[in-house]
């Protein structure tokens, strides 16, 4: 009896010297493709050619933070936008009112409070009347589930401007 093979069969490593010279270099240049970064690797000797796959490297250059697409913030072209995240939960509320869906002729009215970091709807409801009474609702609503936020970020409607929401 043979004792099974741990792991995926075929799946080569990369040892740590060349993961770090391949950092390095993706660091140098941040447009350098994974294909780019396997060829300098092997013309300066750091490896055998046709030794490392370039999905082996992406996926231990991803791990490691790497990837092509974190590395897009340090490239010198302009970026229309970037996206937007608070690096932990409750560290910043995001608050909007939506038109929902007509009820018997009238509109209704969707609150919401999203954890900016997690996009996690904190607390929503729909509401028949648009004033200031129900985004505290779903404020005192929020609070009583998750606690307190250290902002909280919403329009300048006149549904926002209360003495609770300041």
């Amino acid at each position: 009896m043979k004792p099974k093979q741990s792991g995926r069969c075929g799946k080569r490593s990369i040892p740590n010297e060349v993961l770090e010279e391949a950092i390095r270099l993706r660091r140098e240049v941040p447009k350098r493709s994974v294909t780019t970064l396997i060829q300098i690797l092997e013309w300066e000797g750091k490896i055998a050619p046709g030794s490392v796959s370039r999905s082996t490297l992406q996926d231990h250059l991803s791990k490691a933070g790497y990837s092509n697409a974190q590395m897009r913030i340090y490239r010198k072209e302009p970026i229309a936008a970037r996206r937007f995240q608070h690096a932990n939960h409750n560290n910043l509320w995001q608050s909007d009112i939506k038109y929902g869906p007509y009820l018997q002729v009238k509109p209704s009215y969707l609150v919401a409070f999203l954890d900016d970091c997690t996009r996690f709807v904190l607390h929503a409801e729909f509401y028949e009347t648009l004033d200031q009474q129900i985004v505290e609702h779903v404020f005192r609503q929020s609070l009583r589930k998750y606690g307190q936020p250290k902002a909280v970020y919403f329009d300048n409607g006149k549904q926002y401007r209360t003495k609770v929401m300041e």
